[in-house]
Order: C-alpha cells, then sequence, then structure tokens
C-alpha cells in the first residue's frame, strides 16, 4: 500500500509539468518509468518465475489468464479506453469503453506482434481473424479463463522442455486443436511493452497523441478521474 502511495505522489507531481504540453520531455520520460516498473514488478516478472523452472504441471492456465489480462491493459492504454461497466449502450463518453470483446479483438487484429496469427496482410489488404480467430480466442480463452477458470471448445495450453523464447508463432494448429504455447506468447508480450514504451519516449511529434492517451489512462490507473481533475488535465478533453 505504501508503494503504491508513492507511485501516486510521484505522478501526481509528474503531472503537474506535462498538462497541455505531449512533447517529449524529461518528464514524460520520468512518467513511463513509473508505468514500465509497474508492469515488469507486478507481472511480467513474476510471470517469468512462474515459466523459468518449466515444471509443466499445469501453471499454464495462471499465465495465460494473467496475459490476457495484460493484452486488455495494453489494448486500453495504446488507445487510451477506460472501462466503465455503467456506460449507456448508446452515446455516452468516447474514451469509455463497457463490452471488453470489441478492443480486445481489435488490439489482436492490429498489434505487430499477432501478425500471421490473428491477421495477414497481402498485397497491402489487411485480411482479420486469420488463419486464428480474434473472436474465438476471446470467448474461448480470454473470457473461459477468466469467467470459468478453463480454455474451451479447441483451444488448449501447452509448454515443452524446450520452448523458444523467440518463436513469434506461439500459436499453432495442431491434430488436437489449437496450442497456445505460453512462454512465447511471454515473450511476445514483452517484446510489444518494451516497443510500446520505447514509442511513449520517441520524440518525434507522432507520438504525442499516444502520449496524451498514456496520461489518462495512467490518472485513471491511480484514481485521479474526479471531475476536478478532469477539469484540471487537459488530456480529459478527448
Amino acid at each position: 500500500m505504501q508503494k503504491q502511495r508513492k507511485e501516486i505522489d510521484r505522478w501526481k507531481e509528474i503531472r503537474l509539468h506535462l498538462n497541455k504540453n505531449y512533447n517529449y520531455s524529461e518528464n514524460w520520460k520520468k512518467a513511463v518509468e513509473i508505468f514500465q516498473k509497474r508492469i515488469e514488478d507486478k507481472y511480467l516478472k513474476p510471470i517469468e518465475k512462474i515459466i523459468k523452472p518449466n515444471l509443466r504441471k499445469g501453471e499454464g492456465f495462471t499465465v495465460v489468464t494473467v496475459q490476457c489480462a495484460l493484452i486488455e491493459t495494453f489494448a486500453a492504454f495504446r488507445e487510451g479506453q477506460i472501462f466503465n461497466h455503467n456506460k449507456p449502450e448508446e452515446g455516452g463518453i468516447t474514451y469509455e469503453y463497457k463490452d471488453s470483446r470489441e478492443l480486445f479483438v481489435n488490439f489482436l487484429n492490429s498489434a505487430k506482434i499477432f501478425e500471421k496469427i490473428f491477421f495477414n496482410e497481402i498485397a497491402g489488404v489487411k485480411q482479420q481473424n486469420t488463419p486464428f480467430s480474434g473472436e474465438s480466442f476471446y470467448s474461448n480463452v480470454r473470457c473461459g479463463l477468466m469467467h470459468e477458470a478453463k480454455t474451451k471448445k479447441t483451444w488448449h495450453i501447452n509448454a515443452t522442455k524446450d520452448d523458444n523464447p523467440d518463436d513469434k508463432y506461439f500459436i499453432k494448429q495442431k491434430p488436437k486443436g489449437n496450442i497456445i504455447y505460453r512462454t512465447p506468447l511471454h515473450y511476445s508480450l514483452v517484446k510489444y511493452f518494451n516497443k510500446y514504451c520505447e514509442n511513449l519516449n520517441n520524440s518525434e511529434e507522432q507520438y504525442n497523441n499516444l502520449r496524451r492517451k498514456f496520461a489518462r489512462k495512467l490518472d485513471d490507473l491511480y484514481e485521479l478521474n474526479s471531475g476536478e481533475e478532469k477539469q484540471m488535465y487537459e488530456w480529459w478533453d478527448f
């Protein structure tokens, strides 16, 4: 709790220098460091502690459940979207979402690490949900694990004694179904996360909007999302 309090206080101090200024600076670097350390300490390093011994005694369910939570988190940060269970079916605030399906599946169908897994680009034309269906992964893996503590239909989780961390094809079609290899998936998510942080730290103007969305999500992460906060900080205005 004390560590969390320190994180919040540090972000509150840093963000005073960032309001209405999305050009890269030392303060943006400090903000990214807060988030990077949080994700690494609370998620990425604990996952590695589970997978490194390579016991292969069922721990894959725990690993992939957490990986699904990270996928949604990464998707929400990239888009600056905030979950609101009470968002009305029509209308409402544009940066809020109620159903995670669209956000989650769109991320599977667009993030570079999922190319040739959930989408292909042939002659400049993107083909989504191929060779594997992002919709099916969401329903039968993400929702299956989070709501029923199981994968469903033809989806299975596996690990081998010689899993290659650099294998970007972490889902493969086998005779018994679609096999998710939890270790290569972990390192692909690490690769995505590192690239995202690298983009946040890129001084080119094209990344200003990414920083703007990031700031709003960091505010929400630390529950700095009251009406007063929204009036003070410009990244809540779009």
